[in-house]
């Protein structure tokens, strides 16, 4: 893990990150400022390392199913 990180902003919808601060809640990280940012910053790294054709597969066409829902409903996403 880099010590210099630096700030990357993006969208999300409230739904998501409701649902997301729950399920980690469930598992155990209640309350902790910066969980969530944690959470996508893990899971990034999960992709990164990730070897496995399938999975790569299956992530690759929900990024290009999301990216293409969005970029149709969100005229800012052009920018």
């Amino acid at each position: 893990m880099s010590e210099n990180m630096q700030i990357f902003n993006f969208y999300i919808d409230e739904d998501t990150k409701l649902k997301a601060q729950l399920k980690l809640c469930e598992i155990g990280v209640v309350g902790e400022k910066g969980a969530l940012a944690a959470l996508i910053r893990v899971l990034l790294r999960e992709f990164i390392d990730a070897t496995e054709p399938a999975t790569l597969s299956h992530i690759a066409q929900k990024v290009q199913e999301n990216y293409a829902y969005t970029t149709k409903r969100n005229k800012r996403s052009r920018l």
